[in-house]
């Protein structure tokens, strides 16, 4: 759990850095490493170090995505679902992520231009594209059951457990409320 938390102080170095500046960034990282509960949890064999390196590693792989790199946007979702699994109260942070990759391309857009928002179908086709991407990895988290299956260890000795263990999706049904342009999305990957 300590190399955990050492990993989780540096991500919340590189995500203050990317988003502000590079002394930011070292002033986080550095009152992370010096937090009292960080330290606390660190020594103890608790799920809370996992569940803030997850958090972490969700809102780094938002930040490199930039938008338009469509398997750190699903690598995301799977740390969501990955912190889900481990802290059910995780999963109240998905539509306020879904909603910040939907609006994420006028805002940036209209901040590096100055201009008023234009092209709304190419935008919002943009944003419900990352939506869909976000939701597919959360959903690949949430339904193979992979913190199950790495918590059982069942699958080092057996390889036939760890096929017992795995939801299989091909073949499956899947049911999407709402077929508008997200649905639609998120139905033709999984489709794929």
């Amino acid at each position: 759990q300590i190399v955990i938390g050492a990993f989780t102080c540096g991500l919340i170095h590189r995500i203050t850095r990317q988003l502000f500046s590079p002394g930011a960034g070292l002033a986080a990282g550095l009152m992370a490493a010096l937090y009292a509960p960080f330290l606390f949890y660190d020594g103890m064999i608790m799920k809370e170090v996992l569940a803030v390196f997850l958090f972490a590693w969700m809102l780094a792989q938002l930040i490199d995505a930039d938008g338009r790199q469509r398997g750190l946007l699903a690598m995301a979702g799977l740390a969501l679902g990955l912190g889900a699994l481990v802290r059910d109260n995780m999963i109240l942070v998905a539509p306020a992520v879904a909603l910040w990759l939907l609006a994420d391309p006028w805002l940036r857009e209209d901040l590096r231009q100055g201009q008023r928002p234009g092209g709304i179908p190419a935008k919002l086709r943009e944003g419900v594209a990352r939506v869909a991407t976000f939701s597919f990895g959360l959903l690949l988290a949430l339904t193979r059951g992979i913190a199950r299956i790495a918590r059982d260890k069942a699958w080092i000795e057996d390889r036939f457990a760890f096929r017992q263990t795995l939801i299989e999706l091909t073949g499956r049904t899947m049911g999407i409320i709402g077929l508008g342009g997200t649905g639609l999305a998120v139905a033709k990957r999984a489709d794929a």
